[in-house]
C-alpha cells in the first residue's frame, strides 16, 4: 500500500472546515480538527482509497492512503476536487454576493462553504455497464 500526496488550489473562497463539519462525514462533530477525512471508490472501480485533507498556505494539500501501485493520482485529486466542489472556479461568489441582498446573508452564514458531494461520479463505464 502506497501514501502520496496532492494539492489543490481552490480558485475563490473555500473554507476546508465548512467542508469537513457540512454534515457530509462528520455528522456528529461540532468543532473542525484540521482534517477532512473521505474514503471512497475510484470512479474506474479499481480502488478504494482513503485521503486526508488539510490546508497549507491556502492550497488544500490531500494525502492518499491505500492507492495501489501504479494508481493515478491525479485521478484522486481530479475526484476529491469534484467531491470538495473545488473543480470550479468561484471567484464570482463574493461579486453576487455583494448584489444580490437574499444571496449575502446565506453566504455570511457559512463562509467559504462549498457543496460537498457524493464520491461517485454516476457515470457508466463501457467495459461494465455498472455506475462508477
Amino acid at each position: 500500500m502506497r501514501m502520496t500526496t496532492f494539492r489543490i488550489t481552490p480558485r475563490g473562497t473555500f473554507s476546508l472546515a465548512e467542508a469537513a463539519l457540512f454534515g457530509f462525514g462528520h455528522r456528529a462533530e461540532s468543532r473542525f480538527d484540521g482534517t477532512m477525512r473521505l474514503a471512497f471508490c475510484l470512479d474506474d472501480l479499481s480502488a478504494q482509497v482513503g485521503v486526508a485533507l488539510t490546508g497549507s498556505g491556502g492550497d488544500i494539500v490531500g494525502e492518499i492512503s491505500g492507492l495501489p501501485p501504479g494508481g493515478d493520482v491525479e485521478a484522486v485529486r481530479a475526484q476529491v476536487a469534484r467531491i470538495a466542489s473545488l473543480d470550479h472556479d468561484a471567484t464570482g461568489c463574493e461579486r453576487v454576493a455583494a448584489a444580490d441582498p437574499a444571496v449575502a446573508p446565506v453566504l455570511a452564514a457559512a463562509p467559504g462553504l462549498r457543496p460537498v458531494l457524493w464520491a461517485a461520479s454516476g457515470r457508466v463505464t463501457e467495459d461494465n455497464g455498472k455506475a462508477a
